[in-house]
């Protein structure tokens, strides 16, 4: 049994039809019996709409409210994801929230970090880039005090290795 990451972008989630493609393809990975870590971009033009409507509103916002008001447009499609897993019976760890942190990471590559995350300690993070703040990392937090303590071991573990 393999852990498979599968990143699925605006395009690929963009409506229904679509969303129930990847929920048929996350389905048939799961069901070949590896475990599935799902991660979704927002819908369509989402996101450059969100752009739009902060830049009108404030064309210096801060990263963490671009972050917070960015998110939402994920959010969107983890749900209704989640919705189309269970619809065809995949068990899928539900949505508890949306909290995200944004933390630097210094002057290493964002990329290159959340990659050796992955790869070194399970723990998923979304690279900066993403959001154009290279040298940030954004790490969601919505499951159990268990999961979030786990995760803070591992991440604290590769730290202290990676330095």
């Amino acid at each position: 049994m393999a852990l498979i990451v599968q990143k699925f972008g605006g395009s690929s989630v963009a409506n229904a039809e679509r969303i129930l493609h990847v929920a048929e393809i996350v389905t048939n990975t799961y069901k070949k019996g590896n475990q599935v870590v799902v991660v979704l971009s927002a819908q369509g033009d989402t996101t450059d709409d969100l752009l739009e409507k902060a830049a009108e509103i404030n064309p210096s916002a801060s990263k963490r409210e671009m972050d917070m008001l960015l998110s939402t447009g994920e959010q969107i499609s983890v749900a209704l994801c989640a919705m189309a897993l269970e619809a065809m019976g995949l068990p899928c760890a539900r949505p508890e929230g949306a909290f995200y942190v944004f933390p630097s990471i210094g002057s290493r590559s964002s990329e290159d970090f959340c990659l050796r995350l992955i790869q070194d300690a399970g723990v998923a993070a979304v690279p900066g880039t993403v959001f154009g703040a290279e040298g940030y990392v954004r790490m969601s937090y919505c499951c159990s005090m268990e999961h979030l303590q786990e995760a803070m071991d591992r991440l604290e573990r590769f730290l202290q290795l990676s330095q």
